[in-house]
């Protein structure tokens, strides 16, 4: 039992740490870089994390359920780290292209490429190591990148470095020698058994596991990565960066909700296939509940801890807030699209995603650039619209 709750604690610390990484690397460029070099930083993590976008989809989620068999385990880690590091090339190549397309500037396409190549393989190795009962070594791991990047960052900074890409070059230089690092212990621990089933057949499998969650992913970077990429040339830099900033401080809501998914996807189908109609309300009103109360004591810190270490003016403030509430109406009403996943209806979730992309862009057209809130307004619609959305194609799939 103690061993159970151990394993949980780990992976929070390496999900947290993750997270954080994020979080605090974004934290530090919009607060000791100027605005032109903090919006570089910001538009550079925007573009390589659709390669991350990709490879959750269309790799890991699919490996999650193969990897439960002990004979296939070993091949199925090859195959998934084959593809990941396959699909992030061409991700990053076609990225990098079009970074220099628009800027000109081979040394941005550059570092587009590395993070795009670096991230989702980093997110694909310290996964991996849960399946092979590595939860300790995994949060290790994620913590010590989350530190030496951390002390890396600010002693850059001490010594007089001012430009983004010299920050993001040594992000990408420790990523990389921790995937490195994480590669030598699975070769440990991933034993290949010589069965190797048809690869075109398991191919098919995970595009038919993968194809609709992708789809959906797509969808949601679309709005809120892709709309920091899109306006990044029409809006001010202190919007781009300041939105991204607060996007990323209301992240610890988000954090809280995607570890309560992991815990609640297995009760939610479990429920489902006993047919228990009260004890499924019962959940909702739970989560319902508890999310309400985490998500406004998060606001509450995420704003005084902002008021009391930095200066922070009204409009600031409006930005922090609407992003926080984005996230916490993203998160207390997302309880019909864990029902939708429970049920299978993956597809449903796209629509839903797919349509509210659809509207916001609309919004957008009635909205204009005039407006100095036009990209946090454009992001919290979304959050509002697929919300609704969620919840009105579960009501009309209650019977499946």
């Amino acid at each position: 039992m103690m061993l159970v709750e151990l394993n949980k604690l780990c992976k929070y610390i390496d999900q947290f740490s993750f997270a954080a990484l994020n979080v605090g690397m974004i934290f530090f460029a919009s607060r000791f870089l100027d605005n032109t070099q903090a919006a570089k930083y910001i538009i550079i993590n925007s573009y390589s994390s659709f390669s991350l976008v990709v490879i959750v989809s269309l790799v890991i989620s699919p490996f999650w359920v193969f990897s439960v068999e002990r004979v296939t385990q070993g091949y199925h880690y090859k195959l998934s780290l084959y593809l990941t590091i396959f699909i992030s090339f061409i991700s990053a190549t076609l990225l990098s292209i079009l970074m220099f397309i628009r800027e000109q500037d081979w040394k941005y396409s550059l570092l587009i490429f590395g993070l795009s190549m670096c991230y989702p393989l980093y997110d694909f190795l310290r996964r991996s190591l849960y399946i092979v009962k590595k939860d300790f070594i995994s949060a290790i791991l994620s913590a010590l990148l989350l530190l030496v990047s951390m002390l890396s960052y600010c002693l850059m900074y001490f010594c007089g470095v001012r430009e983004a890409g010299n920050y993001l070059s040594v992000l990408i230089f420790i990523m990389s020698f921790i995937s490195l690092m994480i590669i030598l212990i699975n070769n440990k621990n991933y034993h290949s058994n010589h069965v190797e089933p048809e690869l075109k057949k398991i191919l098919l499998e995970y595009w038919t596991i993968g194809k609709w969650s992708a789809a959906s992913m797509l969808c949601f970077w679309v709005i809120t990565q892709g709309s920091f990429i899109y306006l990044e040339k029409i809006i001010d830099n202190e919007q781009l960066v300041f939105t991204r900033l607060a996007l990323s401080l209301g992240g610890i809501i988000a954090i809280y909700f995607s570890a309560v998914e992991n815990k609640l996807m297995p009760e939610i189908r479990e429920i489902i296939y006993s047919g228990d109609s009260k004890q499924l309300t019962s959940r909702w009103r739970s989560y319902f509940k508890n999310g309400l109360i985490v998500s406004f004591t998060c606001t509450l810190f995420v704003v005084l801890f902002y008021m009391i270490f930095f200066d922070i003016n009204q409009y600031q403030l409006s930005i922090i807030l609407l992003m926080c509430f984005y996230q916490s109406i993203s998160g207390v009403f997302k309880f019909s699209s864990f029902h939708l996943k429970a049920k299978k209806l993956h597809r449903s979730v796209f629509f839903c995603n797919f349509i509210s992309v659809i509207i916001v862009i609309l919004f957008y057209m009635v909205v204009g650039t005039g407006n100095s809130f036009s990209l946090p307004l454009i992001i919290l619609a979304n959050g509002m619209v697929s919300s609704l959305l969620y919840g009105y194609f579960l009501h009309i799939n209650r019977g499946v």
